[in-house]
């Protein structure tokens, strides 16, 4: 699996040789430099002395590739040899690279059955630099984060494998993931960084486990409360007929008339009586199934292993209950945002579970719920903001099921109508630091897809509102780091673009807020 670099995000190169190949070594430098590669090696960067051991293990540890460059020299060097059980033991990727001839039977038993370069003869620039280019780039996403990861492992193991230091939530399943998808050829994830994951998992199972007998408890106690409703408007029903029954009674006879009238009166307060606590209780029921939904579906997101037949089973069950609520009265509009919201959080459970497929579905319903309420009352904000947060969703899940070009789609729907409630909410802040959160996600997918300048518009729109947050408010301490740290962004993508000069300006503005913060 090859995956393209992003512009100046370089790989970490660190290249081994015997001090009696310097010249091959400088000339093998030179050229991976000028390829865009971050090389070192052991003769510029270390100073000599008792730390000179351990400089050179961190520079080893903190390569994404290391080169060996392969000669009698270097196979009789025990510092040669001292750096390679150093890759071993970090599982850093090698690539041996032959620029002298040496025996078979005299290599190092631990290259194992790596593959040298070339397979036959010895390294020339001209026929193999680039194939060595190439072997370099493969895999280098997924190197780059085996570095990070090992950098966090040994973090943790330094600080006596601290708790905080573990990896939490979204960390630790992306980190999961990683490992899972390790491409045919890759070293496998270090010692430590297994060590890490295990930790990280053991401590998250521990914190997951605690929430599900809660959310069983809420789900009885909720379906309970909105049986309850149901029978409640069955008896204000019920009564609403026998009060025409006794209304037909009072007509039949005359000389019963005022004695019937009475007990009309009364017929009718006792049923204004019971349709007001029908309605309260119905309004109660309402709004625990609204946290029930929430809580359900937190609860499945927040239980690691559980199967998504399981999930889809229990969601269904859910759905049921909260449809069978809408019957009672199809047009309440709390009761149809209560279904938008049980699709929203359906979706982020799917999601969580790894099933992007039922994700995107589950929050195209929701979406669909809505818009449907927005045609009702084009000018409601809530309505409006309810189907942005569709659209961002389904955007998520787009990305997530591989249609980039979708999401990228979704996300500007999305800030199309956040703009929308800005210009209804001249005097309120919040509507536009929202709009600077879709700007961001665009330019995030426009950077994804290699659209620099699309991204750099973006960003630079979002840094342009920030600033006038700023301006409204001089004392909102807040706004001004959401400024510093929009401004860091526009640098990053003006860096991408080689103009450094800009750039450099870009950071300086955004640590100059940072420190008048400080």
């Amino acid at each position: 699996m090859k995956e393209a670099e992003a512009p100046h995000e370089q790989l970490r190169v660190f290249v081994s040789y015997s001090r009696r190949e310097m010249a091959n070594a400088d000339k093998l430098v030179a050229a991976l430099e000028v390829a865009d590669f971050a090389v070192t090696i052991d003769r510029r960067d270390l100073p000599y002395g008792e730390e000179w051991q351990g400089e050179l293990a961190d520079l080893i540890r903190a390569s994404d590739t290391v080169i060996w460059l392969v000669s009698p020299n270097s196979v009789r060097s025990r510092w040669c040899d001292w750096e390679l059980g150093e890759v071993k033991r970090l599982n850093k990727r090698l690539i041996p690279v032959a620029i002298d001839a040496v025996p078979p039977d005299a290599l190092p038993l631990s290259l194992g059955r790596i593959q040298m370069l070339p397979s036959e003869g010895v390294f020339d620039a001209k026929k193999h630099f680039a194939p060595l280019v190439a072997a370099l780039n493969t895999d280098s996403v997924w190197l780059k984060e085996h570095t990070r990861l090992a950098d966090r492992a040994r973090q943790w193991q330094n600080k006596g494998q601290a708790s905080a230091l573990l990896l939490r939530g979204v960390a630790l399943k992306d980190a999961q993931a990683w490992a899972d998808q390790r491409p045919k050829g890759a070293p496998s994830p270090s010692e430590e960084i297994l060590g890490l994951l295990l930790a990280s998992r053991r401590a998250e199972g521990r914190r997951q486990r605690q929430a599900i007998a809660a959310t069983v408890l809420v789900a009885i106690a909720g379906f309970g409360l909105a049986g309850a409703a149901y029978w409640q408007r069955g008896v204000a029903v019920e009564q609403q007929r026998l009060a025409v029954e006794q209304q037909k009674l009072a007509e039949e006879s005359e000389a019963r008339a005022v004695e019937q009238e009475k007990l009309a009166g009364e017929r009718a307060v006792a049923e204004e009586v019971a349709k007001q606590e029908a309605q309260r209780n119905f309004d109660t029921a309402k709004e625990s199934v609204n946290g029930l939904v929430f809580d359900i579906a937190q609860g499945l997101r927040d239980v690691e292993g559980v199967r998504i037949e399981s999930i889809r089973k229990v969601l269904g069950r859910v759905q049921t209950a909260v449809d069978e609520l809408a019957k009672i009265s199809p047009d309440d509009v709390g009761l149809r945002r209560t279904r938008g919201a049980m699709f929203t959080n359906f979706g982020d459970t799917y999601l969580a579970a790894g099933d992007g497929a039922s994700a995107l579905s589950a929050h195209q319903e929701a979406l669909k719920i809505f818009n449907g309420l927005i045609e009702r009352e084009p000018q409601n904000d809530q309505w409006r903001r309810d189907a942005v947060v569709s659209m961002n969703k389904v955007g998520d899940a787009k990305l997530r099921t591989g249609d980039a070009a979708g999401a990228l789609q979704a996300y500007e729907d999305g800030l199309a109508l956040r703009r929308k409630l800005a210009l209804a909410n001249p005097t309120d802040p919040a509507p536009r630091r929202d709009v600077t959160a879709s700007l961001n996600d665009i330019g995030d997918m426009k950077l994804r897809s290699g659209d620099v300048t699309g991204a750099l518009a973006a960003f630079t729109e979002s840094v342009s509102i920030r600033r006038e947050l700023t301006v409204r408010d001089i004392n909102d301490k807040q706004a001004k780091l959401d400024l510093a740290l929009a401004v860091e962004r526009v640098a990053e993508v003006v860096q991408r673009t080689g103009d450094t000069a800009a750039a450099l300006a870009a950071f300086e503005e955004g640590l100059g807020l940072l420190h008048a913060l400080v």
